[in-house]
């Protein structure tokens, strides 16, 4: 298991990462991950959840998948927004103009503020 790390524009180093802990944390994460979206994917498709058994396992499917993809454009979008706080704008203004648009409306006054206060209504509203 490797990674790239760019050092510089001109170079990509390739940094090993196959220490015993690391594989073993991440085939513990897929392994649990694997078996939950199998199980909750089993029990919509066997109507044993409220909304399968009352609506249809489509809506349901639909529903959570909808709902997951949803809950991880929030969270993404939070940590960049966090993550580019500290860092000058005009770093990323021509490579990146929707990150740098983004930024921009987000450190207006109290919008983010505002941004967070509302995605953790969100948050609570979509699990």
């Amino acid at each position: 298991i490797s990674t790239f790390i760019n050092t510089n524009e001109h170079s990509d180093k390739i940094v090993n990462m196959a220490d015993p802990c690391t594989v073993v944390k991440l085939f513990y994460s897929a392994s649990v991950l694997i078996f939950s979206v199998v199980s909750i994917m089993g029990l919509i498709f066997f109507e044993q959840t409220n909304l399968s058994s009352v609506a249809s396992p489509l809506v349901a499917y639909l529903a959570i998948w909808i709902g997951i993809i949803w809950l991880t454009m929030v969270e993404g979008t939070q940590c960049s927004l966090v993550g580019l706080a500290p860092v000058d704008q005009e770093l990323y203004k021509d490579s990146h103009p929707i990150s740098y648009q983004c930024t921009i409306i987000a450190k207006k006054g109290d919008n983010f503020h505002r941004y967070l206060i509302g995605r953790q209504f969100m948050v609570c509203m979509i699990v």
